[in-house]
């Protein structure tokens, strides 16, 4: 299997479509800004765990610009998370490495589907892109893509 990443820059580069990549990723950024400021839980076991104190992430080119804020997590969640995770180890111990691929690329494409929008996603970008004011050149860091390179990798032996 050959990995490419989805829809980067160099992409449209390659395709002569920048300014195109340009006025999709702008319209983009307008149909999303909805979304900057939400709240978001721990996910401990399966369920949302929300806390009392949270921090927010910012966007580092626009610090006022908040991107999420987001539950956090002390001692006794993080010992709840590694007693839910001892807890499945046996089970994902004991599933065919070929199914672990499978499961790892469709979690890397549900992680990814939300993203799929023009190029690139604008949340994806708030914390990768060069900061206001530099070249128009979007520099993205696209986990989803990486989690799918790492999902298709071959297994040594």
């Amino acid at each position: 299997m050959v990995f490419r990443n989805e829809r980067t820059w160099q992409n449209a580069v390659e395709a002569n479509a920048t300014e195109e990549f340009h006025q999709a990723y702008e319209a983009a950024v307008e149909q999303v800004r909805k979304d900057f400021g939400q709240k978001h839980p721990l996910l401990i076991d399966g369920k949302e765990v929300w806390t009392r104190e949270t921090f927010s992430d910012t966007s580092p080119s626009n610090r006022k610009l908040v991107l999420g804020t987001f539950s956090k997590g002390g001692k006794a969640h993080a010992r709840e998370a590694i007693a839910a995770a001892k807890k499945a180890f046996p089970a994902w111990a004991a599933t065919p490495w070929e199914e672990r691929v499978r499961i790892l690329r469709r979690a890397a494409d549900l992680v990814a589907a939300p993203l799929r929008g023009p190029p690139p996603h604008p949340l994806e970008c708030t914390s990768a892109v060069r900061a206001a004011g530099a070249a128009r050149t979007p520099r993205v860091a696209r986990p989803s893509g990486d989690a799918q390179l790492r999902a298709s990798l071959p297994l040594p032996g």
